[in-house]
């Protein structure tokens, strides 16, 4: 069955994919769910991985959120996080959203509003502490930001001789 599997992540049949998973006994689903973390984990083919990890949010695999975390968190996949972020969107990942939330600053624009996303639709059913533990990083980035925009702000104006139109 694997095999099969394997040939339409081939083919990025992702919606095949779905619908043959759901009409197995719950026994071979699990060892499909399993099969696919490990090969989310183990392949290095980008498109085959953005096609598991979009399988395995379809079939809510809470058990890929600690796989999709750790590809978002190596740096070889700097370039590439956009779609594991969209799948944790239909994941129980509340716990595991501090673990990523730098990428709403140092993603590119497709990462950063994933992040976005994910934020917007999991943030209410997150923990008080969660919440709070979120709310401090970002409120530290932007003091961040803001000190380095008052840097920039200074070399425009002091240094190149612009004056800010705002």
């Amino acid at each position: 069955m694997i095999e099969v599997i394997r040939s339409l992540i081939e083919n990025n049949a992702i919606d095949s994919i779905v619908e043959m998973c759901k009409h197995m006994e719950p026994w071979k689903l699990q060892q499909i769910k399993k099969d696919l973390i490990q090969e989310l984990h183990d392949t290095n083919v980008k498109n085959h991985r953005n096609t598991i990890a979009i399988v395995l949010s379809d079939l809510q695999c809470d058990e890929a959120i600690d796989v999709l975390v750790d590809l978002i968190n190596d740096p070889q996949n700097r370039n590439s996080r956009g779609t594991f972020i969209y799948a944790l969107q239909e994941l129980n990942c509340e716990k595991a959203i501090k673990k990523i939330l730098h990428v709403l600053f140092d993603g590119n624009l497709e990462v950063k509003c994933n992040m976005y996303e994910l934020l917007l639709k999991k943030f209410n059913s997150m923990s008080e502490n969660e919440k709070l533990e979120c709310i401090d990083i970002v409120v530290r980035e932007k003091e961040r930001l803001e000190e380095e925009l008052e840097l920039l702000e200074d070399v425009e104006n002091k240094i190149f001789g612009r004056r800010n139109k705002s």
